[in-house]
């Protein structure tokens, strides 16, 4: 995904690894294929620890077909994967534990829509498929319908014990997060692992970021309310803060969703189901006390121009388009982002993030946790050798493997200072990786083929090599203590059977008529006047029996061990 400043809810679980890891997007073409051939063939040793130690013998081999996009990045198509060390280590590891595999690769613009009609159609399924375009109820279902196999089933007769003795040492919630009500896991989820300072963060954080330099030429301090904010972006636009002679200086945030920094200086939730986790409780927006306030003050920003109504529901790209032409006065972004300033052309643009607070409410925050468990892997019905799949998620999921994912090859892509690793090429951009063949594992195959595996042993580091300003992980670092906060990834259980029969008859349609009356109302097509009316209307089309859902899911998750 592109690191856009207007940011929705779905994008959130994709953009993470991006944000983490890449400075910028690729612009090279790539080359686009429809299958690879399989790998090199298996050594004669077997694995038998998750550190890679093999042992002499004959080991038992396995072929196995996978369904997944063909690039993350437009200069690294997976196609061209023999390349690079980082890869060919893979395959190494791979075989050294008796695995081959053969690709079936889609661009990754088709991928969404053909994975959708080649899973409908539950015929000519590879053994193992790529289905993070698809929902978690989506995949639910093909498992009810038994087009995916249950993995947990699989693990407990064919793991080494790896897989899920990585899930307990990094990432403790993962199997609370994916098991069905009856015990059922359909799904291998992709990692990440972050620690700042030597402990577990508590993730990293999203911020209203104003463009410092303007700012600071204009004489402007950064804003401790959300009047100061509306008065620096008024002064932006009329004080001509970019100086190309127009008013167009914009906020780039979102208008028909809660997610945009903004809603949540009002204490807003940012989706329209939340698990607040300072109350521990479902919350949706439209019953918080800085819902009408909220409203009030985008209309103030649409109506003078501060806010332009032509991008409600544009995609990134428009937005990033506006950043490009040195446009975006405000956006919505990870805190350590670094990727916006460059898109500017200016060596002096600087993004600041700031936290203003709305008279009489206090600021929520959202975060993407330390412990993140995300994306699908699953094994189809089709997979004729369970074990072998199994065995190369065992195989994945290994510190081994970790490290090619994060780091990729020492001496290609990473070297040690002292006890730490570091990135060799930390101002290089994704392209000039490419061309160095330094890109790492989950550059090449992770959200495509594999699941990243990626563990951060110091965030911090990850920062500085990035060139992430101090200001922003001062910022960062600073917020680890703020306590009112929610989670891209929120405390839920998956659904019962009765709970996502409540979802099924619900969920479209309160999303969509949450988004329309939202803009309505922004727009000033519906008065503010009718908002309690139209609250009405949606308790008629099940607002409340969603949130005792998102209750019921949040006690199960909070009540297991």
């Amino acid at each position: 995904m592109k690191h856009g400043s207007i940011f929705k809810p779905t994008a959130l679980l994709l953009v993470v690894l991006i944000a983490s890891f890449s400075l910028f997007g690729c612009s090279g073409a790539g080359t686009q294929t429809t299958a690879a051939p399989a790998t090199s063939a298996a050594t004669s040793a077997v694995s038998d620890s998750s550190s890679g130690q093999t042992t002499a013998g004959v080991v038992k081999e396995h072929h196995l077909t996978i369904l997944g996009k063909d690039r993350r990045y437009d200069c690294a198509p997976f196609s061209d994967r023999d390349q690079y060390p980082t890869w060919q280590a893979v395959e190494k590891l791979l075989a050294e534990n008796g695995i081959t595999c053969e690709f079936e690769l889609v661009p990754k613009e088709q991928y969404p829509t053909a994975i959708q009609a080649r899973m409908a159609a539950a015929s000519d399924l590879p053994d193992i498929v790529n289905l993070i375009d698809l929902d978690d109820q989506t995949v639910l279902d093909m498992g009810a319908q038994g087009s995916i196999i249950d993995v947990k089933a699989a693990i407990d007769q064919y793991s080494n014990g790896n897989t899920l003795a990585m899930w307990e040492k990094y990432w403790p919630d993962a199997t609370k997060l994916i098991t069905t009500p009856d015990g059922k896991i359909f799904w291998y989820p992709s990692f990440s692992n972050r620690q700042l300072n030597g402990k577990a963060t508590e993730g990293t954080g999203f911020a209203l970021q104003y463009r410092g330099d303007w700012a600071k030429n204009l004489g402007l301090s950064a804003p401790k309310t959300i009047d100061d904010l509306y008065t620096m972006m008024k002064a932006f636009r009329d004080q001509d803060a970019n100086g190309n002679g127009t008013a167009d200086e914009l906020a780039l945030v979102s208008v028909d969703g809660f997610l945009n920094g903004i809603a949540q200086s009002f204490g807003l939730a940012p989706n329209l189901f939340d698990i607040s986790n300072k109350a521990d409780k479902a919350v949706t927006p439209w019953y918080q006390p800085g819902i009408k306030q909220y409203i009030e003050f985008m209309k103030k920003c649409v109506a003078e121009g501060l806010i332009d109504a032509s991008l409600i529901g544009a995609t990134g790209e428009v937005s990033d388009q506006k950043i490009t032409e040195n446009k975006g006065g405000l956006v919505f972004n990870y805190i350590q982002q670094n990727w916006l300033e460059p898109m500017t052309g200016l060596d002096t643009a600087d993004y600041v993030p700031v936290m203003p607070k709305a008279d009489g409410l206090e600021p929520v925050f959202e975060r993407e946790p330390s412990a993140l468990v995300y994306e699908k892997y699953c094994v189809t019905k089709n997979c004729q050798d369970v074990e072998g799949a199994v065995k190369l998620f065992d195989t994945l999921y290994t510190e081994d493997y970790a490290q090619l994912s994060m780091w990729g090859v020492e001496g290609t892509s990473f070297k040690w200072d002292g006890d730490r690793k570091v990135a060799i090429y930390p101002d290089y951009t994704d392209e000039q990786l490419a061309e160095a063949k330094a890109l790492v594992g989950h550059s090449l195959c992770g959200h495509t083929v594999f699941p990243v595996v990626n563990i951060q042993e110091e965030w911090a580091d990850v920062l500085t090599a990035q060139k992430v300003s101090q200001a922003k992980q001062d910022y960062e670092i600073s917020m680890q203590s703020f306590t009112d906060d929610y989670s891209t990834s929120p405390a839920l259980a998956l659904p019962t059977e009765d709970e996502r029969a409540v979802a099924d008859k619900y969920a479209t349609t309160l999303n969509t008529y949450s988004s329309e009356l939202l803009v309505n109302l922004i727009l000033g097509n519906t008065s503010i006047d009718d908002l309690d009316a139209s609250i009405k209307e949606m308790q008629t089309m099940g607002l409340d029996e969603m949130l005792k859902v998102y209750q019921s899911r949040h006690d199960r998750f909070t009540a297991t061990k």
